[in-house]
């Protein structure tokens, strides 16, 4: 149904589609009206139809009722920004953590190319591996370059760098990494490789001995530590180890509570290192007198060893012809021997267990003297004192 309007007094018609291109005359004036076809309505700004007029302008559209609740065009579309900016600070947090878990990529200059805090250390000569230690430091370092980093491991460095470095140190990833026990029979007998950092190819890494999972703060003392050397590394320092440089950064995080250290003062540190020293020689001497015995203890429990299997061949000869078996006599000297030597070995590896108690208490006082000398000062090889080896059994002949 179309809508005719007379130009002159405004009087309206109706006419339908089959009337356009014709005229009409208006009742009230006779002015001559044509039907023409309506021009498209334009699209208003909110997505309806308006309708020109000469007088007022855009007119908005008549709306249909709806039986249900109101839906705003305009909440749609907030509701959908507020979507789409929630997706993209998703994905940036992702694209973050996986930055912090793989650690820093090489850039086309050789540093850092996702954006680290810290200068890119500079990459320390490569040599020949002086010894097996350091040669299994390399394959390990090798093994793991690359590698994602430990979640919780990779939160804990985070928080430190922040609080402790002001965020200057580069986002590496933090690895659990069991083969570090390896290393440490490799430096002494019973000593154990709590961390290693480490760089390959321009990759900067952490390494941590899963075995301190037991305990947290150890963890953290342990991560502190090699967050130091990284520290260094940034620097350039690849000279210092655990010298007055090391030892300057360590004790400022001990004072800001970065880790928990074990305190002692100077006088405990002496008083301790003097008793080490003593009960260290009295140690040597009571295990080069068990060496001693038990080198002949075992000379003897060879030499009945072998008595005893002759004495078993004479009488297994015997007893297939009959006739040669050794004397009463000869058995009595032999279970004797034997006898005699299993009294000993019980006294020896009595002996032995009590000197086993003894170096249990040593290298408990050890690791409290070396926890005192590592924190906050750091430690230095040079003043390590190094847990003692266990002294071999003698085992008992039977018959």
């Amino acid at each position: 149904m179309l809508k005719v309007r007379c130009p002159v007094d405004g009087e309206e018609y109706h006419a339908d589609g089959a009337h356009i291109g014709k005229n009409i005359r208006c009742r009230k004036c006779g002015k001559i009206i044509p039907i023409e076809r309506p021009a498209p309505a334009p699209v208003s700004p909110l997505g309806g139809s308006c309708v020109t007029a000469a007088s007022t302008g855009c007119v908005e559209p008549e709306t249909k009722v709806s039986t249900g609740p109101p839906r705003v065009l305009g909440d749609r579309r907030l509701l959908a920004a507020i979507w789409c900016l929630g997706a993209l600070i998703v994905v940036i947090l992702l694209v973050e953590l996986l930055a912090v878990l793989r650690g820093p990529v090489p850039g086309p200059a050789g540093g850092p190319a996702n954006g680290t805090q810290a200068p890119a250390a500079t990459t320390p000569p490569v040599t020949k591996p002086a010894n097996a230690l350091e040669a299994k430091q390399r394959e390990i370092i090798a093994q793991d370059a690359g590698m994602l980093g430990d979640l919780e491991l990779s939160k804990e460095y985070l928080e430190i760098n922040a609080g402790h470095f002001g965020n200057g140190l580069p986002r590496i990833p933090v690895i659990w990494e069991p083969k570090l026990g390896e290393l440490g029979p490799l430096i002494a007998e019973g000593f154990t490789e709590e961390g290693l950092t480490a760089q390959y190819n321009n990759r900067l890494f952490i390494l941590l001995n899963p075995a301190l999972r037991l305990d947290r703060r150890e963890v953290r003392r342990a991560l502190c530590h090699e967050m130091v050397h990284l520290y260094l590394i940034t620097i350039g320092d690849f000279q210092t180890n655990h010298g007055p440089a090391f030892q300057t950064v360590l004790h400022r995080l001990s004072e800001e509570r970065a880790f928990e250290g074990k305190w002692a003062s100077e006088s405990e540190k002496v008083g301790l290192r003097s008793w080490l020293e003593g009960e260290s020689a009295r140690l040597n001497r009571e295990k080069s007198e068990l060496e001693r015995i038990r080198e002949d203890l075992d000379r003897k429990g060879r030499d009945l060893d072998r008595e005893v299997q002759e004495l078993n061949e004479r009488i297994s000869s015997a007893n297939q012809q009959g006739y040669g078996w050794p004397s009463d006599d000869e058995v009595e000297s032999v279970e004797s021997s034997r006898d005699l030597f299993n009294q000993r070995a019980v006294e020896f590896n009595a002996r032995v267990e009590e000197y086993d108690g003894g170096q249990a208490r040593f290298n408990h006082r050890v690791n409290s003297y070396n926890l005192m000398m590592s924190y906050p000062d750091g430690l230095d090889e040079e003043s390590a004192i190094r847990p003692r080896p266990a002294v071999r059994r003698v085992p008992l002949r039977s018959r």
